[in-house]
């Protein structure tokens, strides 16, 4: 009995000596303070998709999702399709051009894809950007 009294003297010793845990050092409560964050923005994507290739991209929970397409081949036409679930949007960007549009894909878990429909590989580049 005599050396659990011991230990307990010590374990109360102990905790006295560092504190219960719940207190901060001043340097430590600034530290965790939070700026306002003010307006949220979404960070853009890019990607550069072959002919025959398709890629996904992050989309807003509210609202449309805007992204611009173009066209890095300076000699072919290239055919897209962009889709999310049963909203999409198609045609052909002219040599060196760029299109721009948005799609709403404003629900839990939804991704934005884009398909490069073209057919020849190197020439038919796209050049994507969501934000």
């Amino acid at each position: 009995m005599k050396k659990f009294n011991t230990l307990g003297v010590v374990g109360l010793l102990s905790l006295a000596a560092v504190g219960c845990g719940g207190e901060y050092t001043p340097e430590e409560e600034q530290a965790m303070q939070q700026p306002d964050l003010g307006n949220v923005e979404q960070a853009a994507e890019y990607a550069t998709i072959d002919a025959m290739q398709t890629r996904d991209f992050s989309t807003w929970l509210f609202g449309s999702t805007p992204f611009f397409i173009e066209n890095l081949s300076s000699t072919h036409s290239t055919p897209y399709y962009a889709y999310c679930g049963s909203n999409s949007t198609s045609g052909t960007i002219a040599a060196g051009a760029t299109i721009s549009g948005s799609l709403m894909c404003n629900w839990p878990g939804a991704r934005l894809y884009v398909r490069n429909n073209g057919t020849l590989t190197g020439n038919q580049r796209l050049y994507v950007t969501t934000y």
